[in-house]
């Protein structure tokens, strides 16, 4: 008699809640899916770090780099702001903006990258950099502060050539 009243029991708690189910689907307050089992993807701690450090960056912009932002966004230029580049697996670069379908880097450069030691550095990496495939072009941010209709011209004869 226990185990048939405990039959009863599942039998009738799984109804009510097909039943409950199908009430909340009509009044559309959720939709029922299946749930599948997820797999869970194999993702490289270099790629993880990598996104991590896309974000801070992108959080902590200077105003000229927000400004080239927001004006590639009002004229409708497909670009990513603050991406990774990888040259091997455990080496990446952060680019201030890529532009994939014409395979541009555009970096935004302040002060420091103008001392003995930044261009040794910018020359080292934009080596390295184009050797992937892709151009790199930089722009002071002086320029971009003082003089925005020149950097719009500029940014025309890049995508012209």
């Amino acid at each position: 008699m226990t185990l048939e009243w405990r039959g009863k029991t599942n039998w009738l708690k799984k109804r009510m809640e097909v039943e409950d189910a199908e009430m909340r689907k009509r009044m559309g307050c959720y939709k029922v899916t299946k749930h599948k089992k997820r797999r869970k993807k194999k993702v490289n701690k270099k790629q993880n770090i990598a996104k991590q450090y896309e974000e801070d960056l992108r959080m902590g912009a200077i105003p000229e780099e927000i400004m080239v932002e927001q004006y590639l966004s009002s004229i409708g230029v497909k670009h990513k702001f603050q991406k990774s580049i990888f040259i091997n697996p455990r080496k990446f670069y952060i680019a201030d903006f890529y532009f994939p379908d014409s395979r541009i880097i555009l970096e935004v450069d302040g002060c420091q990258h103008y001392t003995d030691d930044g261009l040794l550095k910018d020359k080292i990496r934009d080596a390295k950099i184009e050797a992937l495939g892709y151009r790199v072009r930089r722009v002071s941010n002086d320029i971009i502060r003082n003089d925005f209709d020149f950097f719009k011209k500029q940014l025309r004869k890049w995508f012209i050539a």
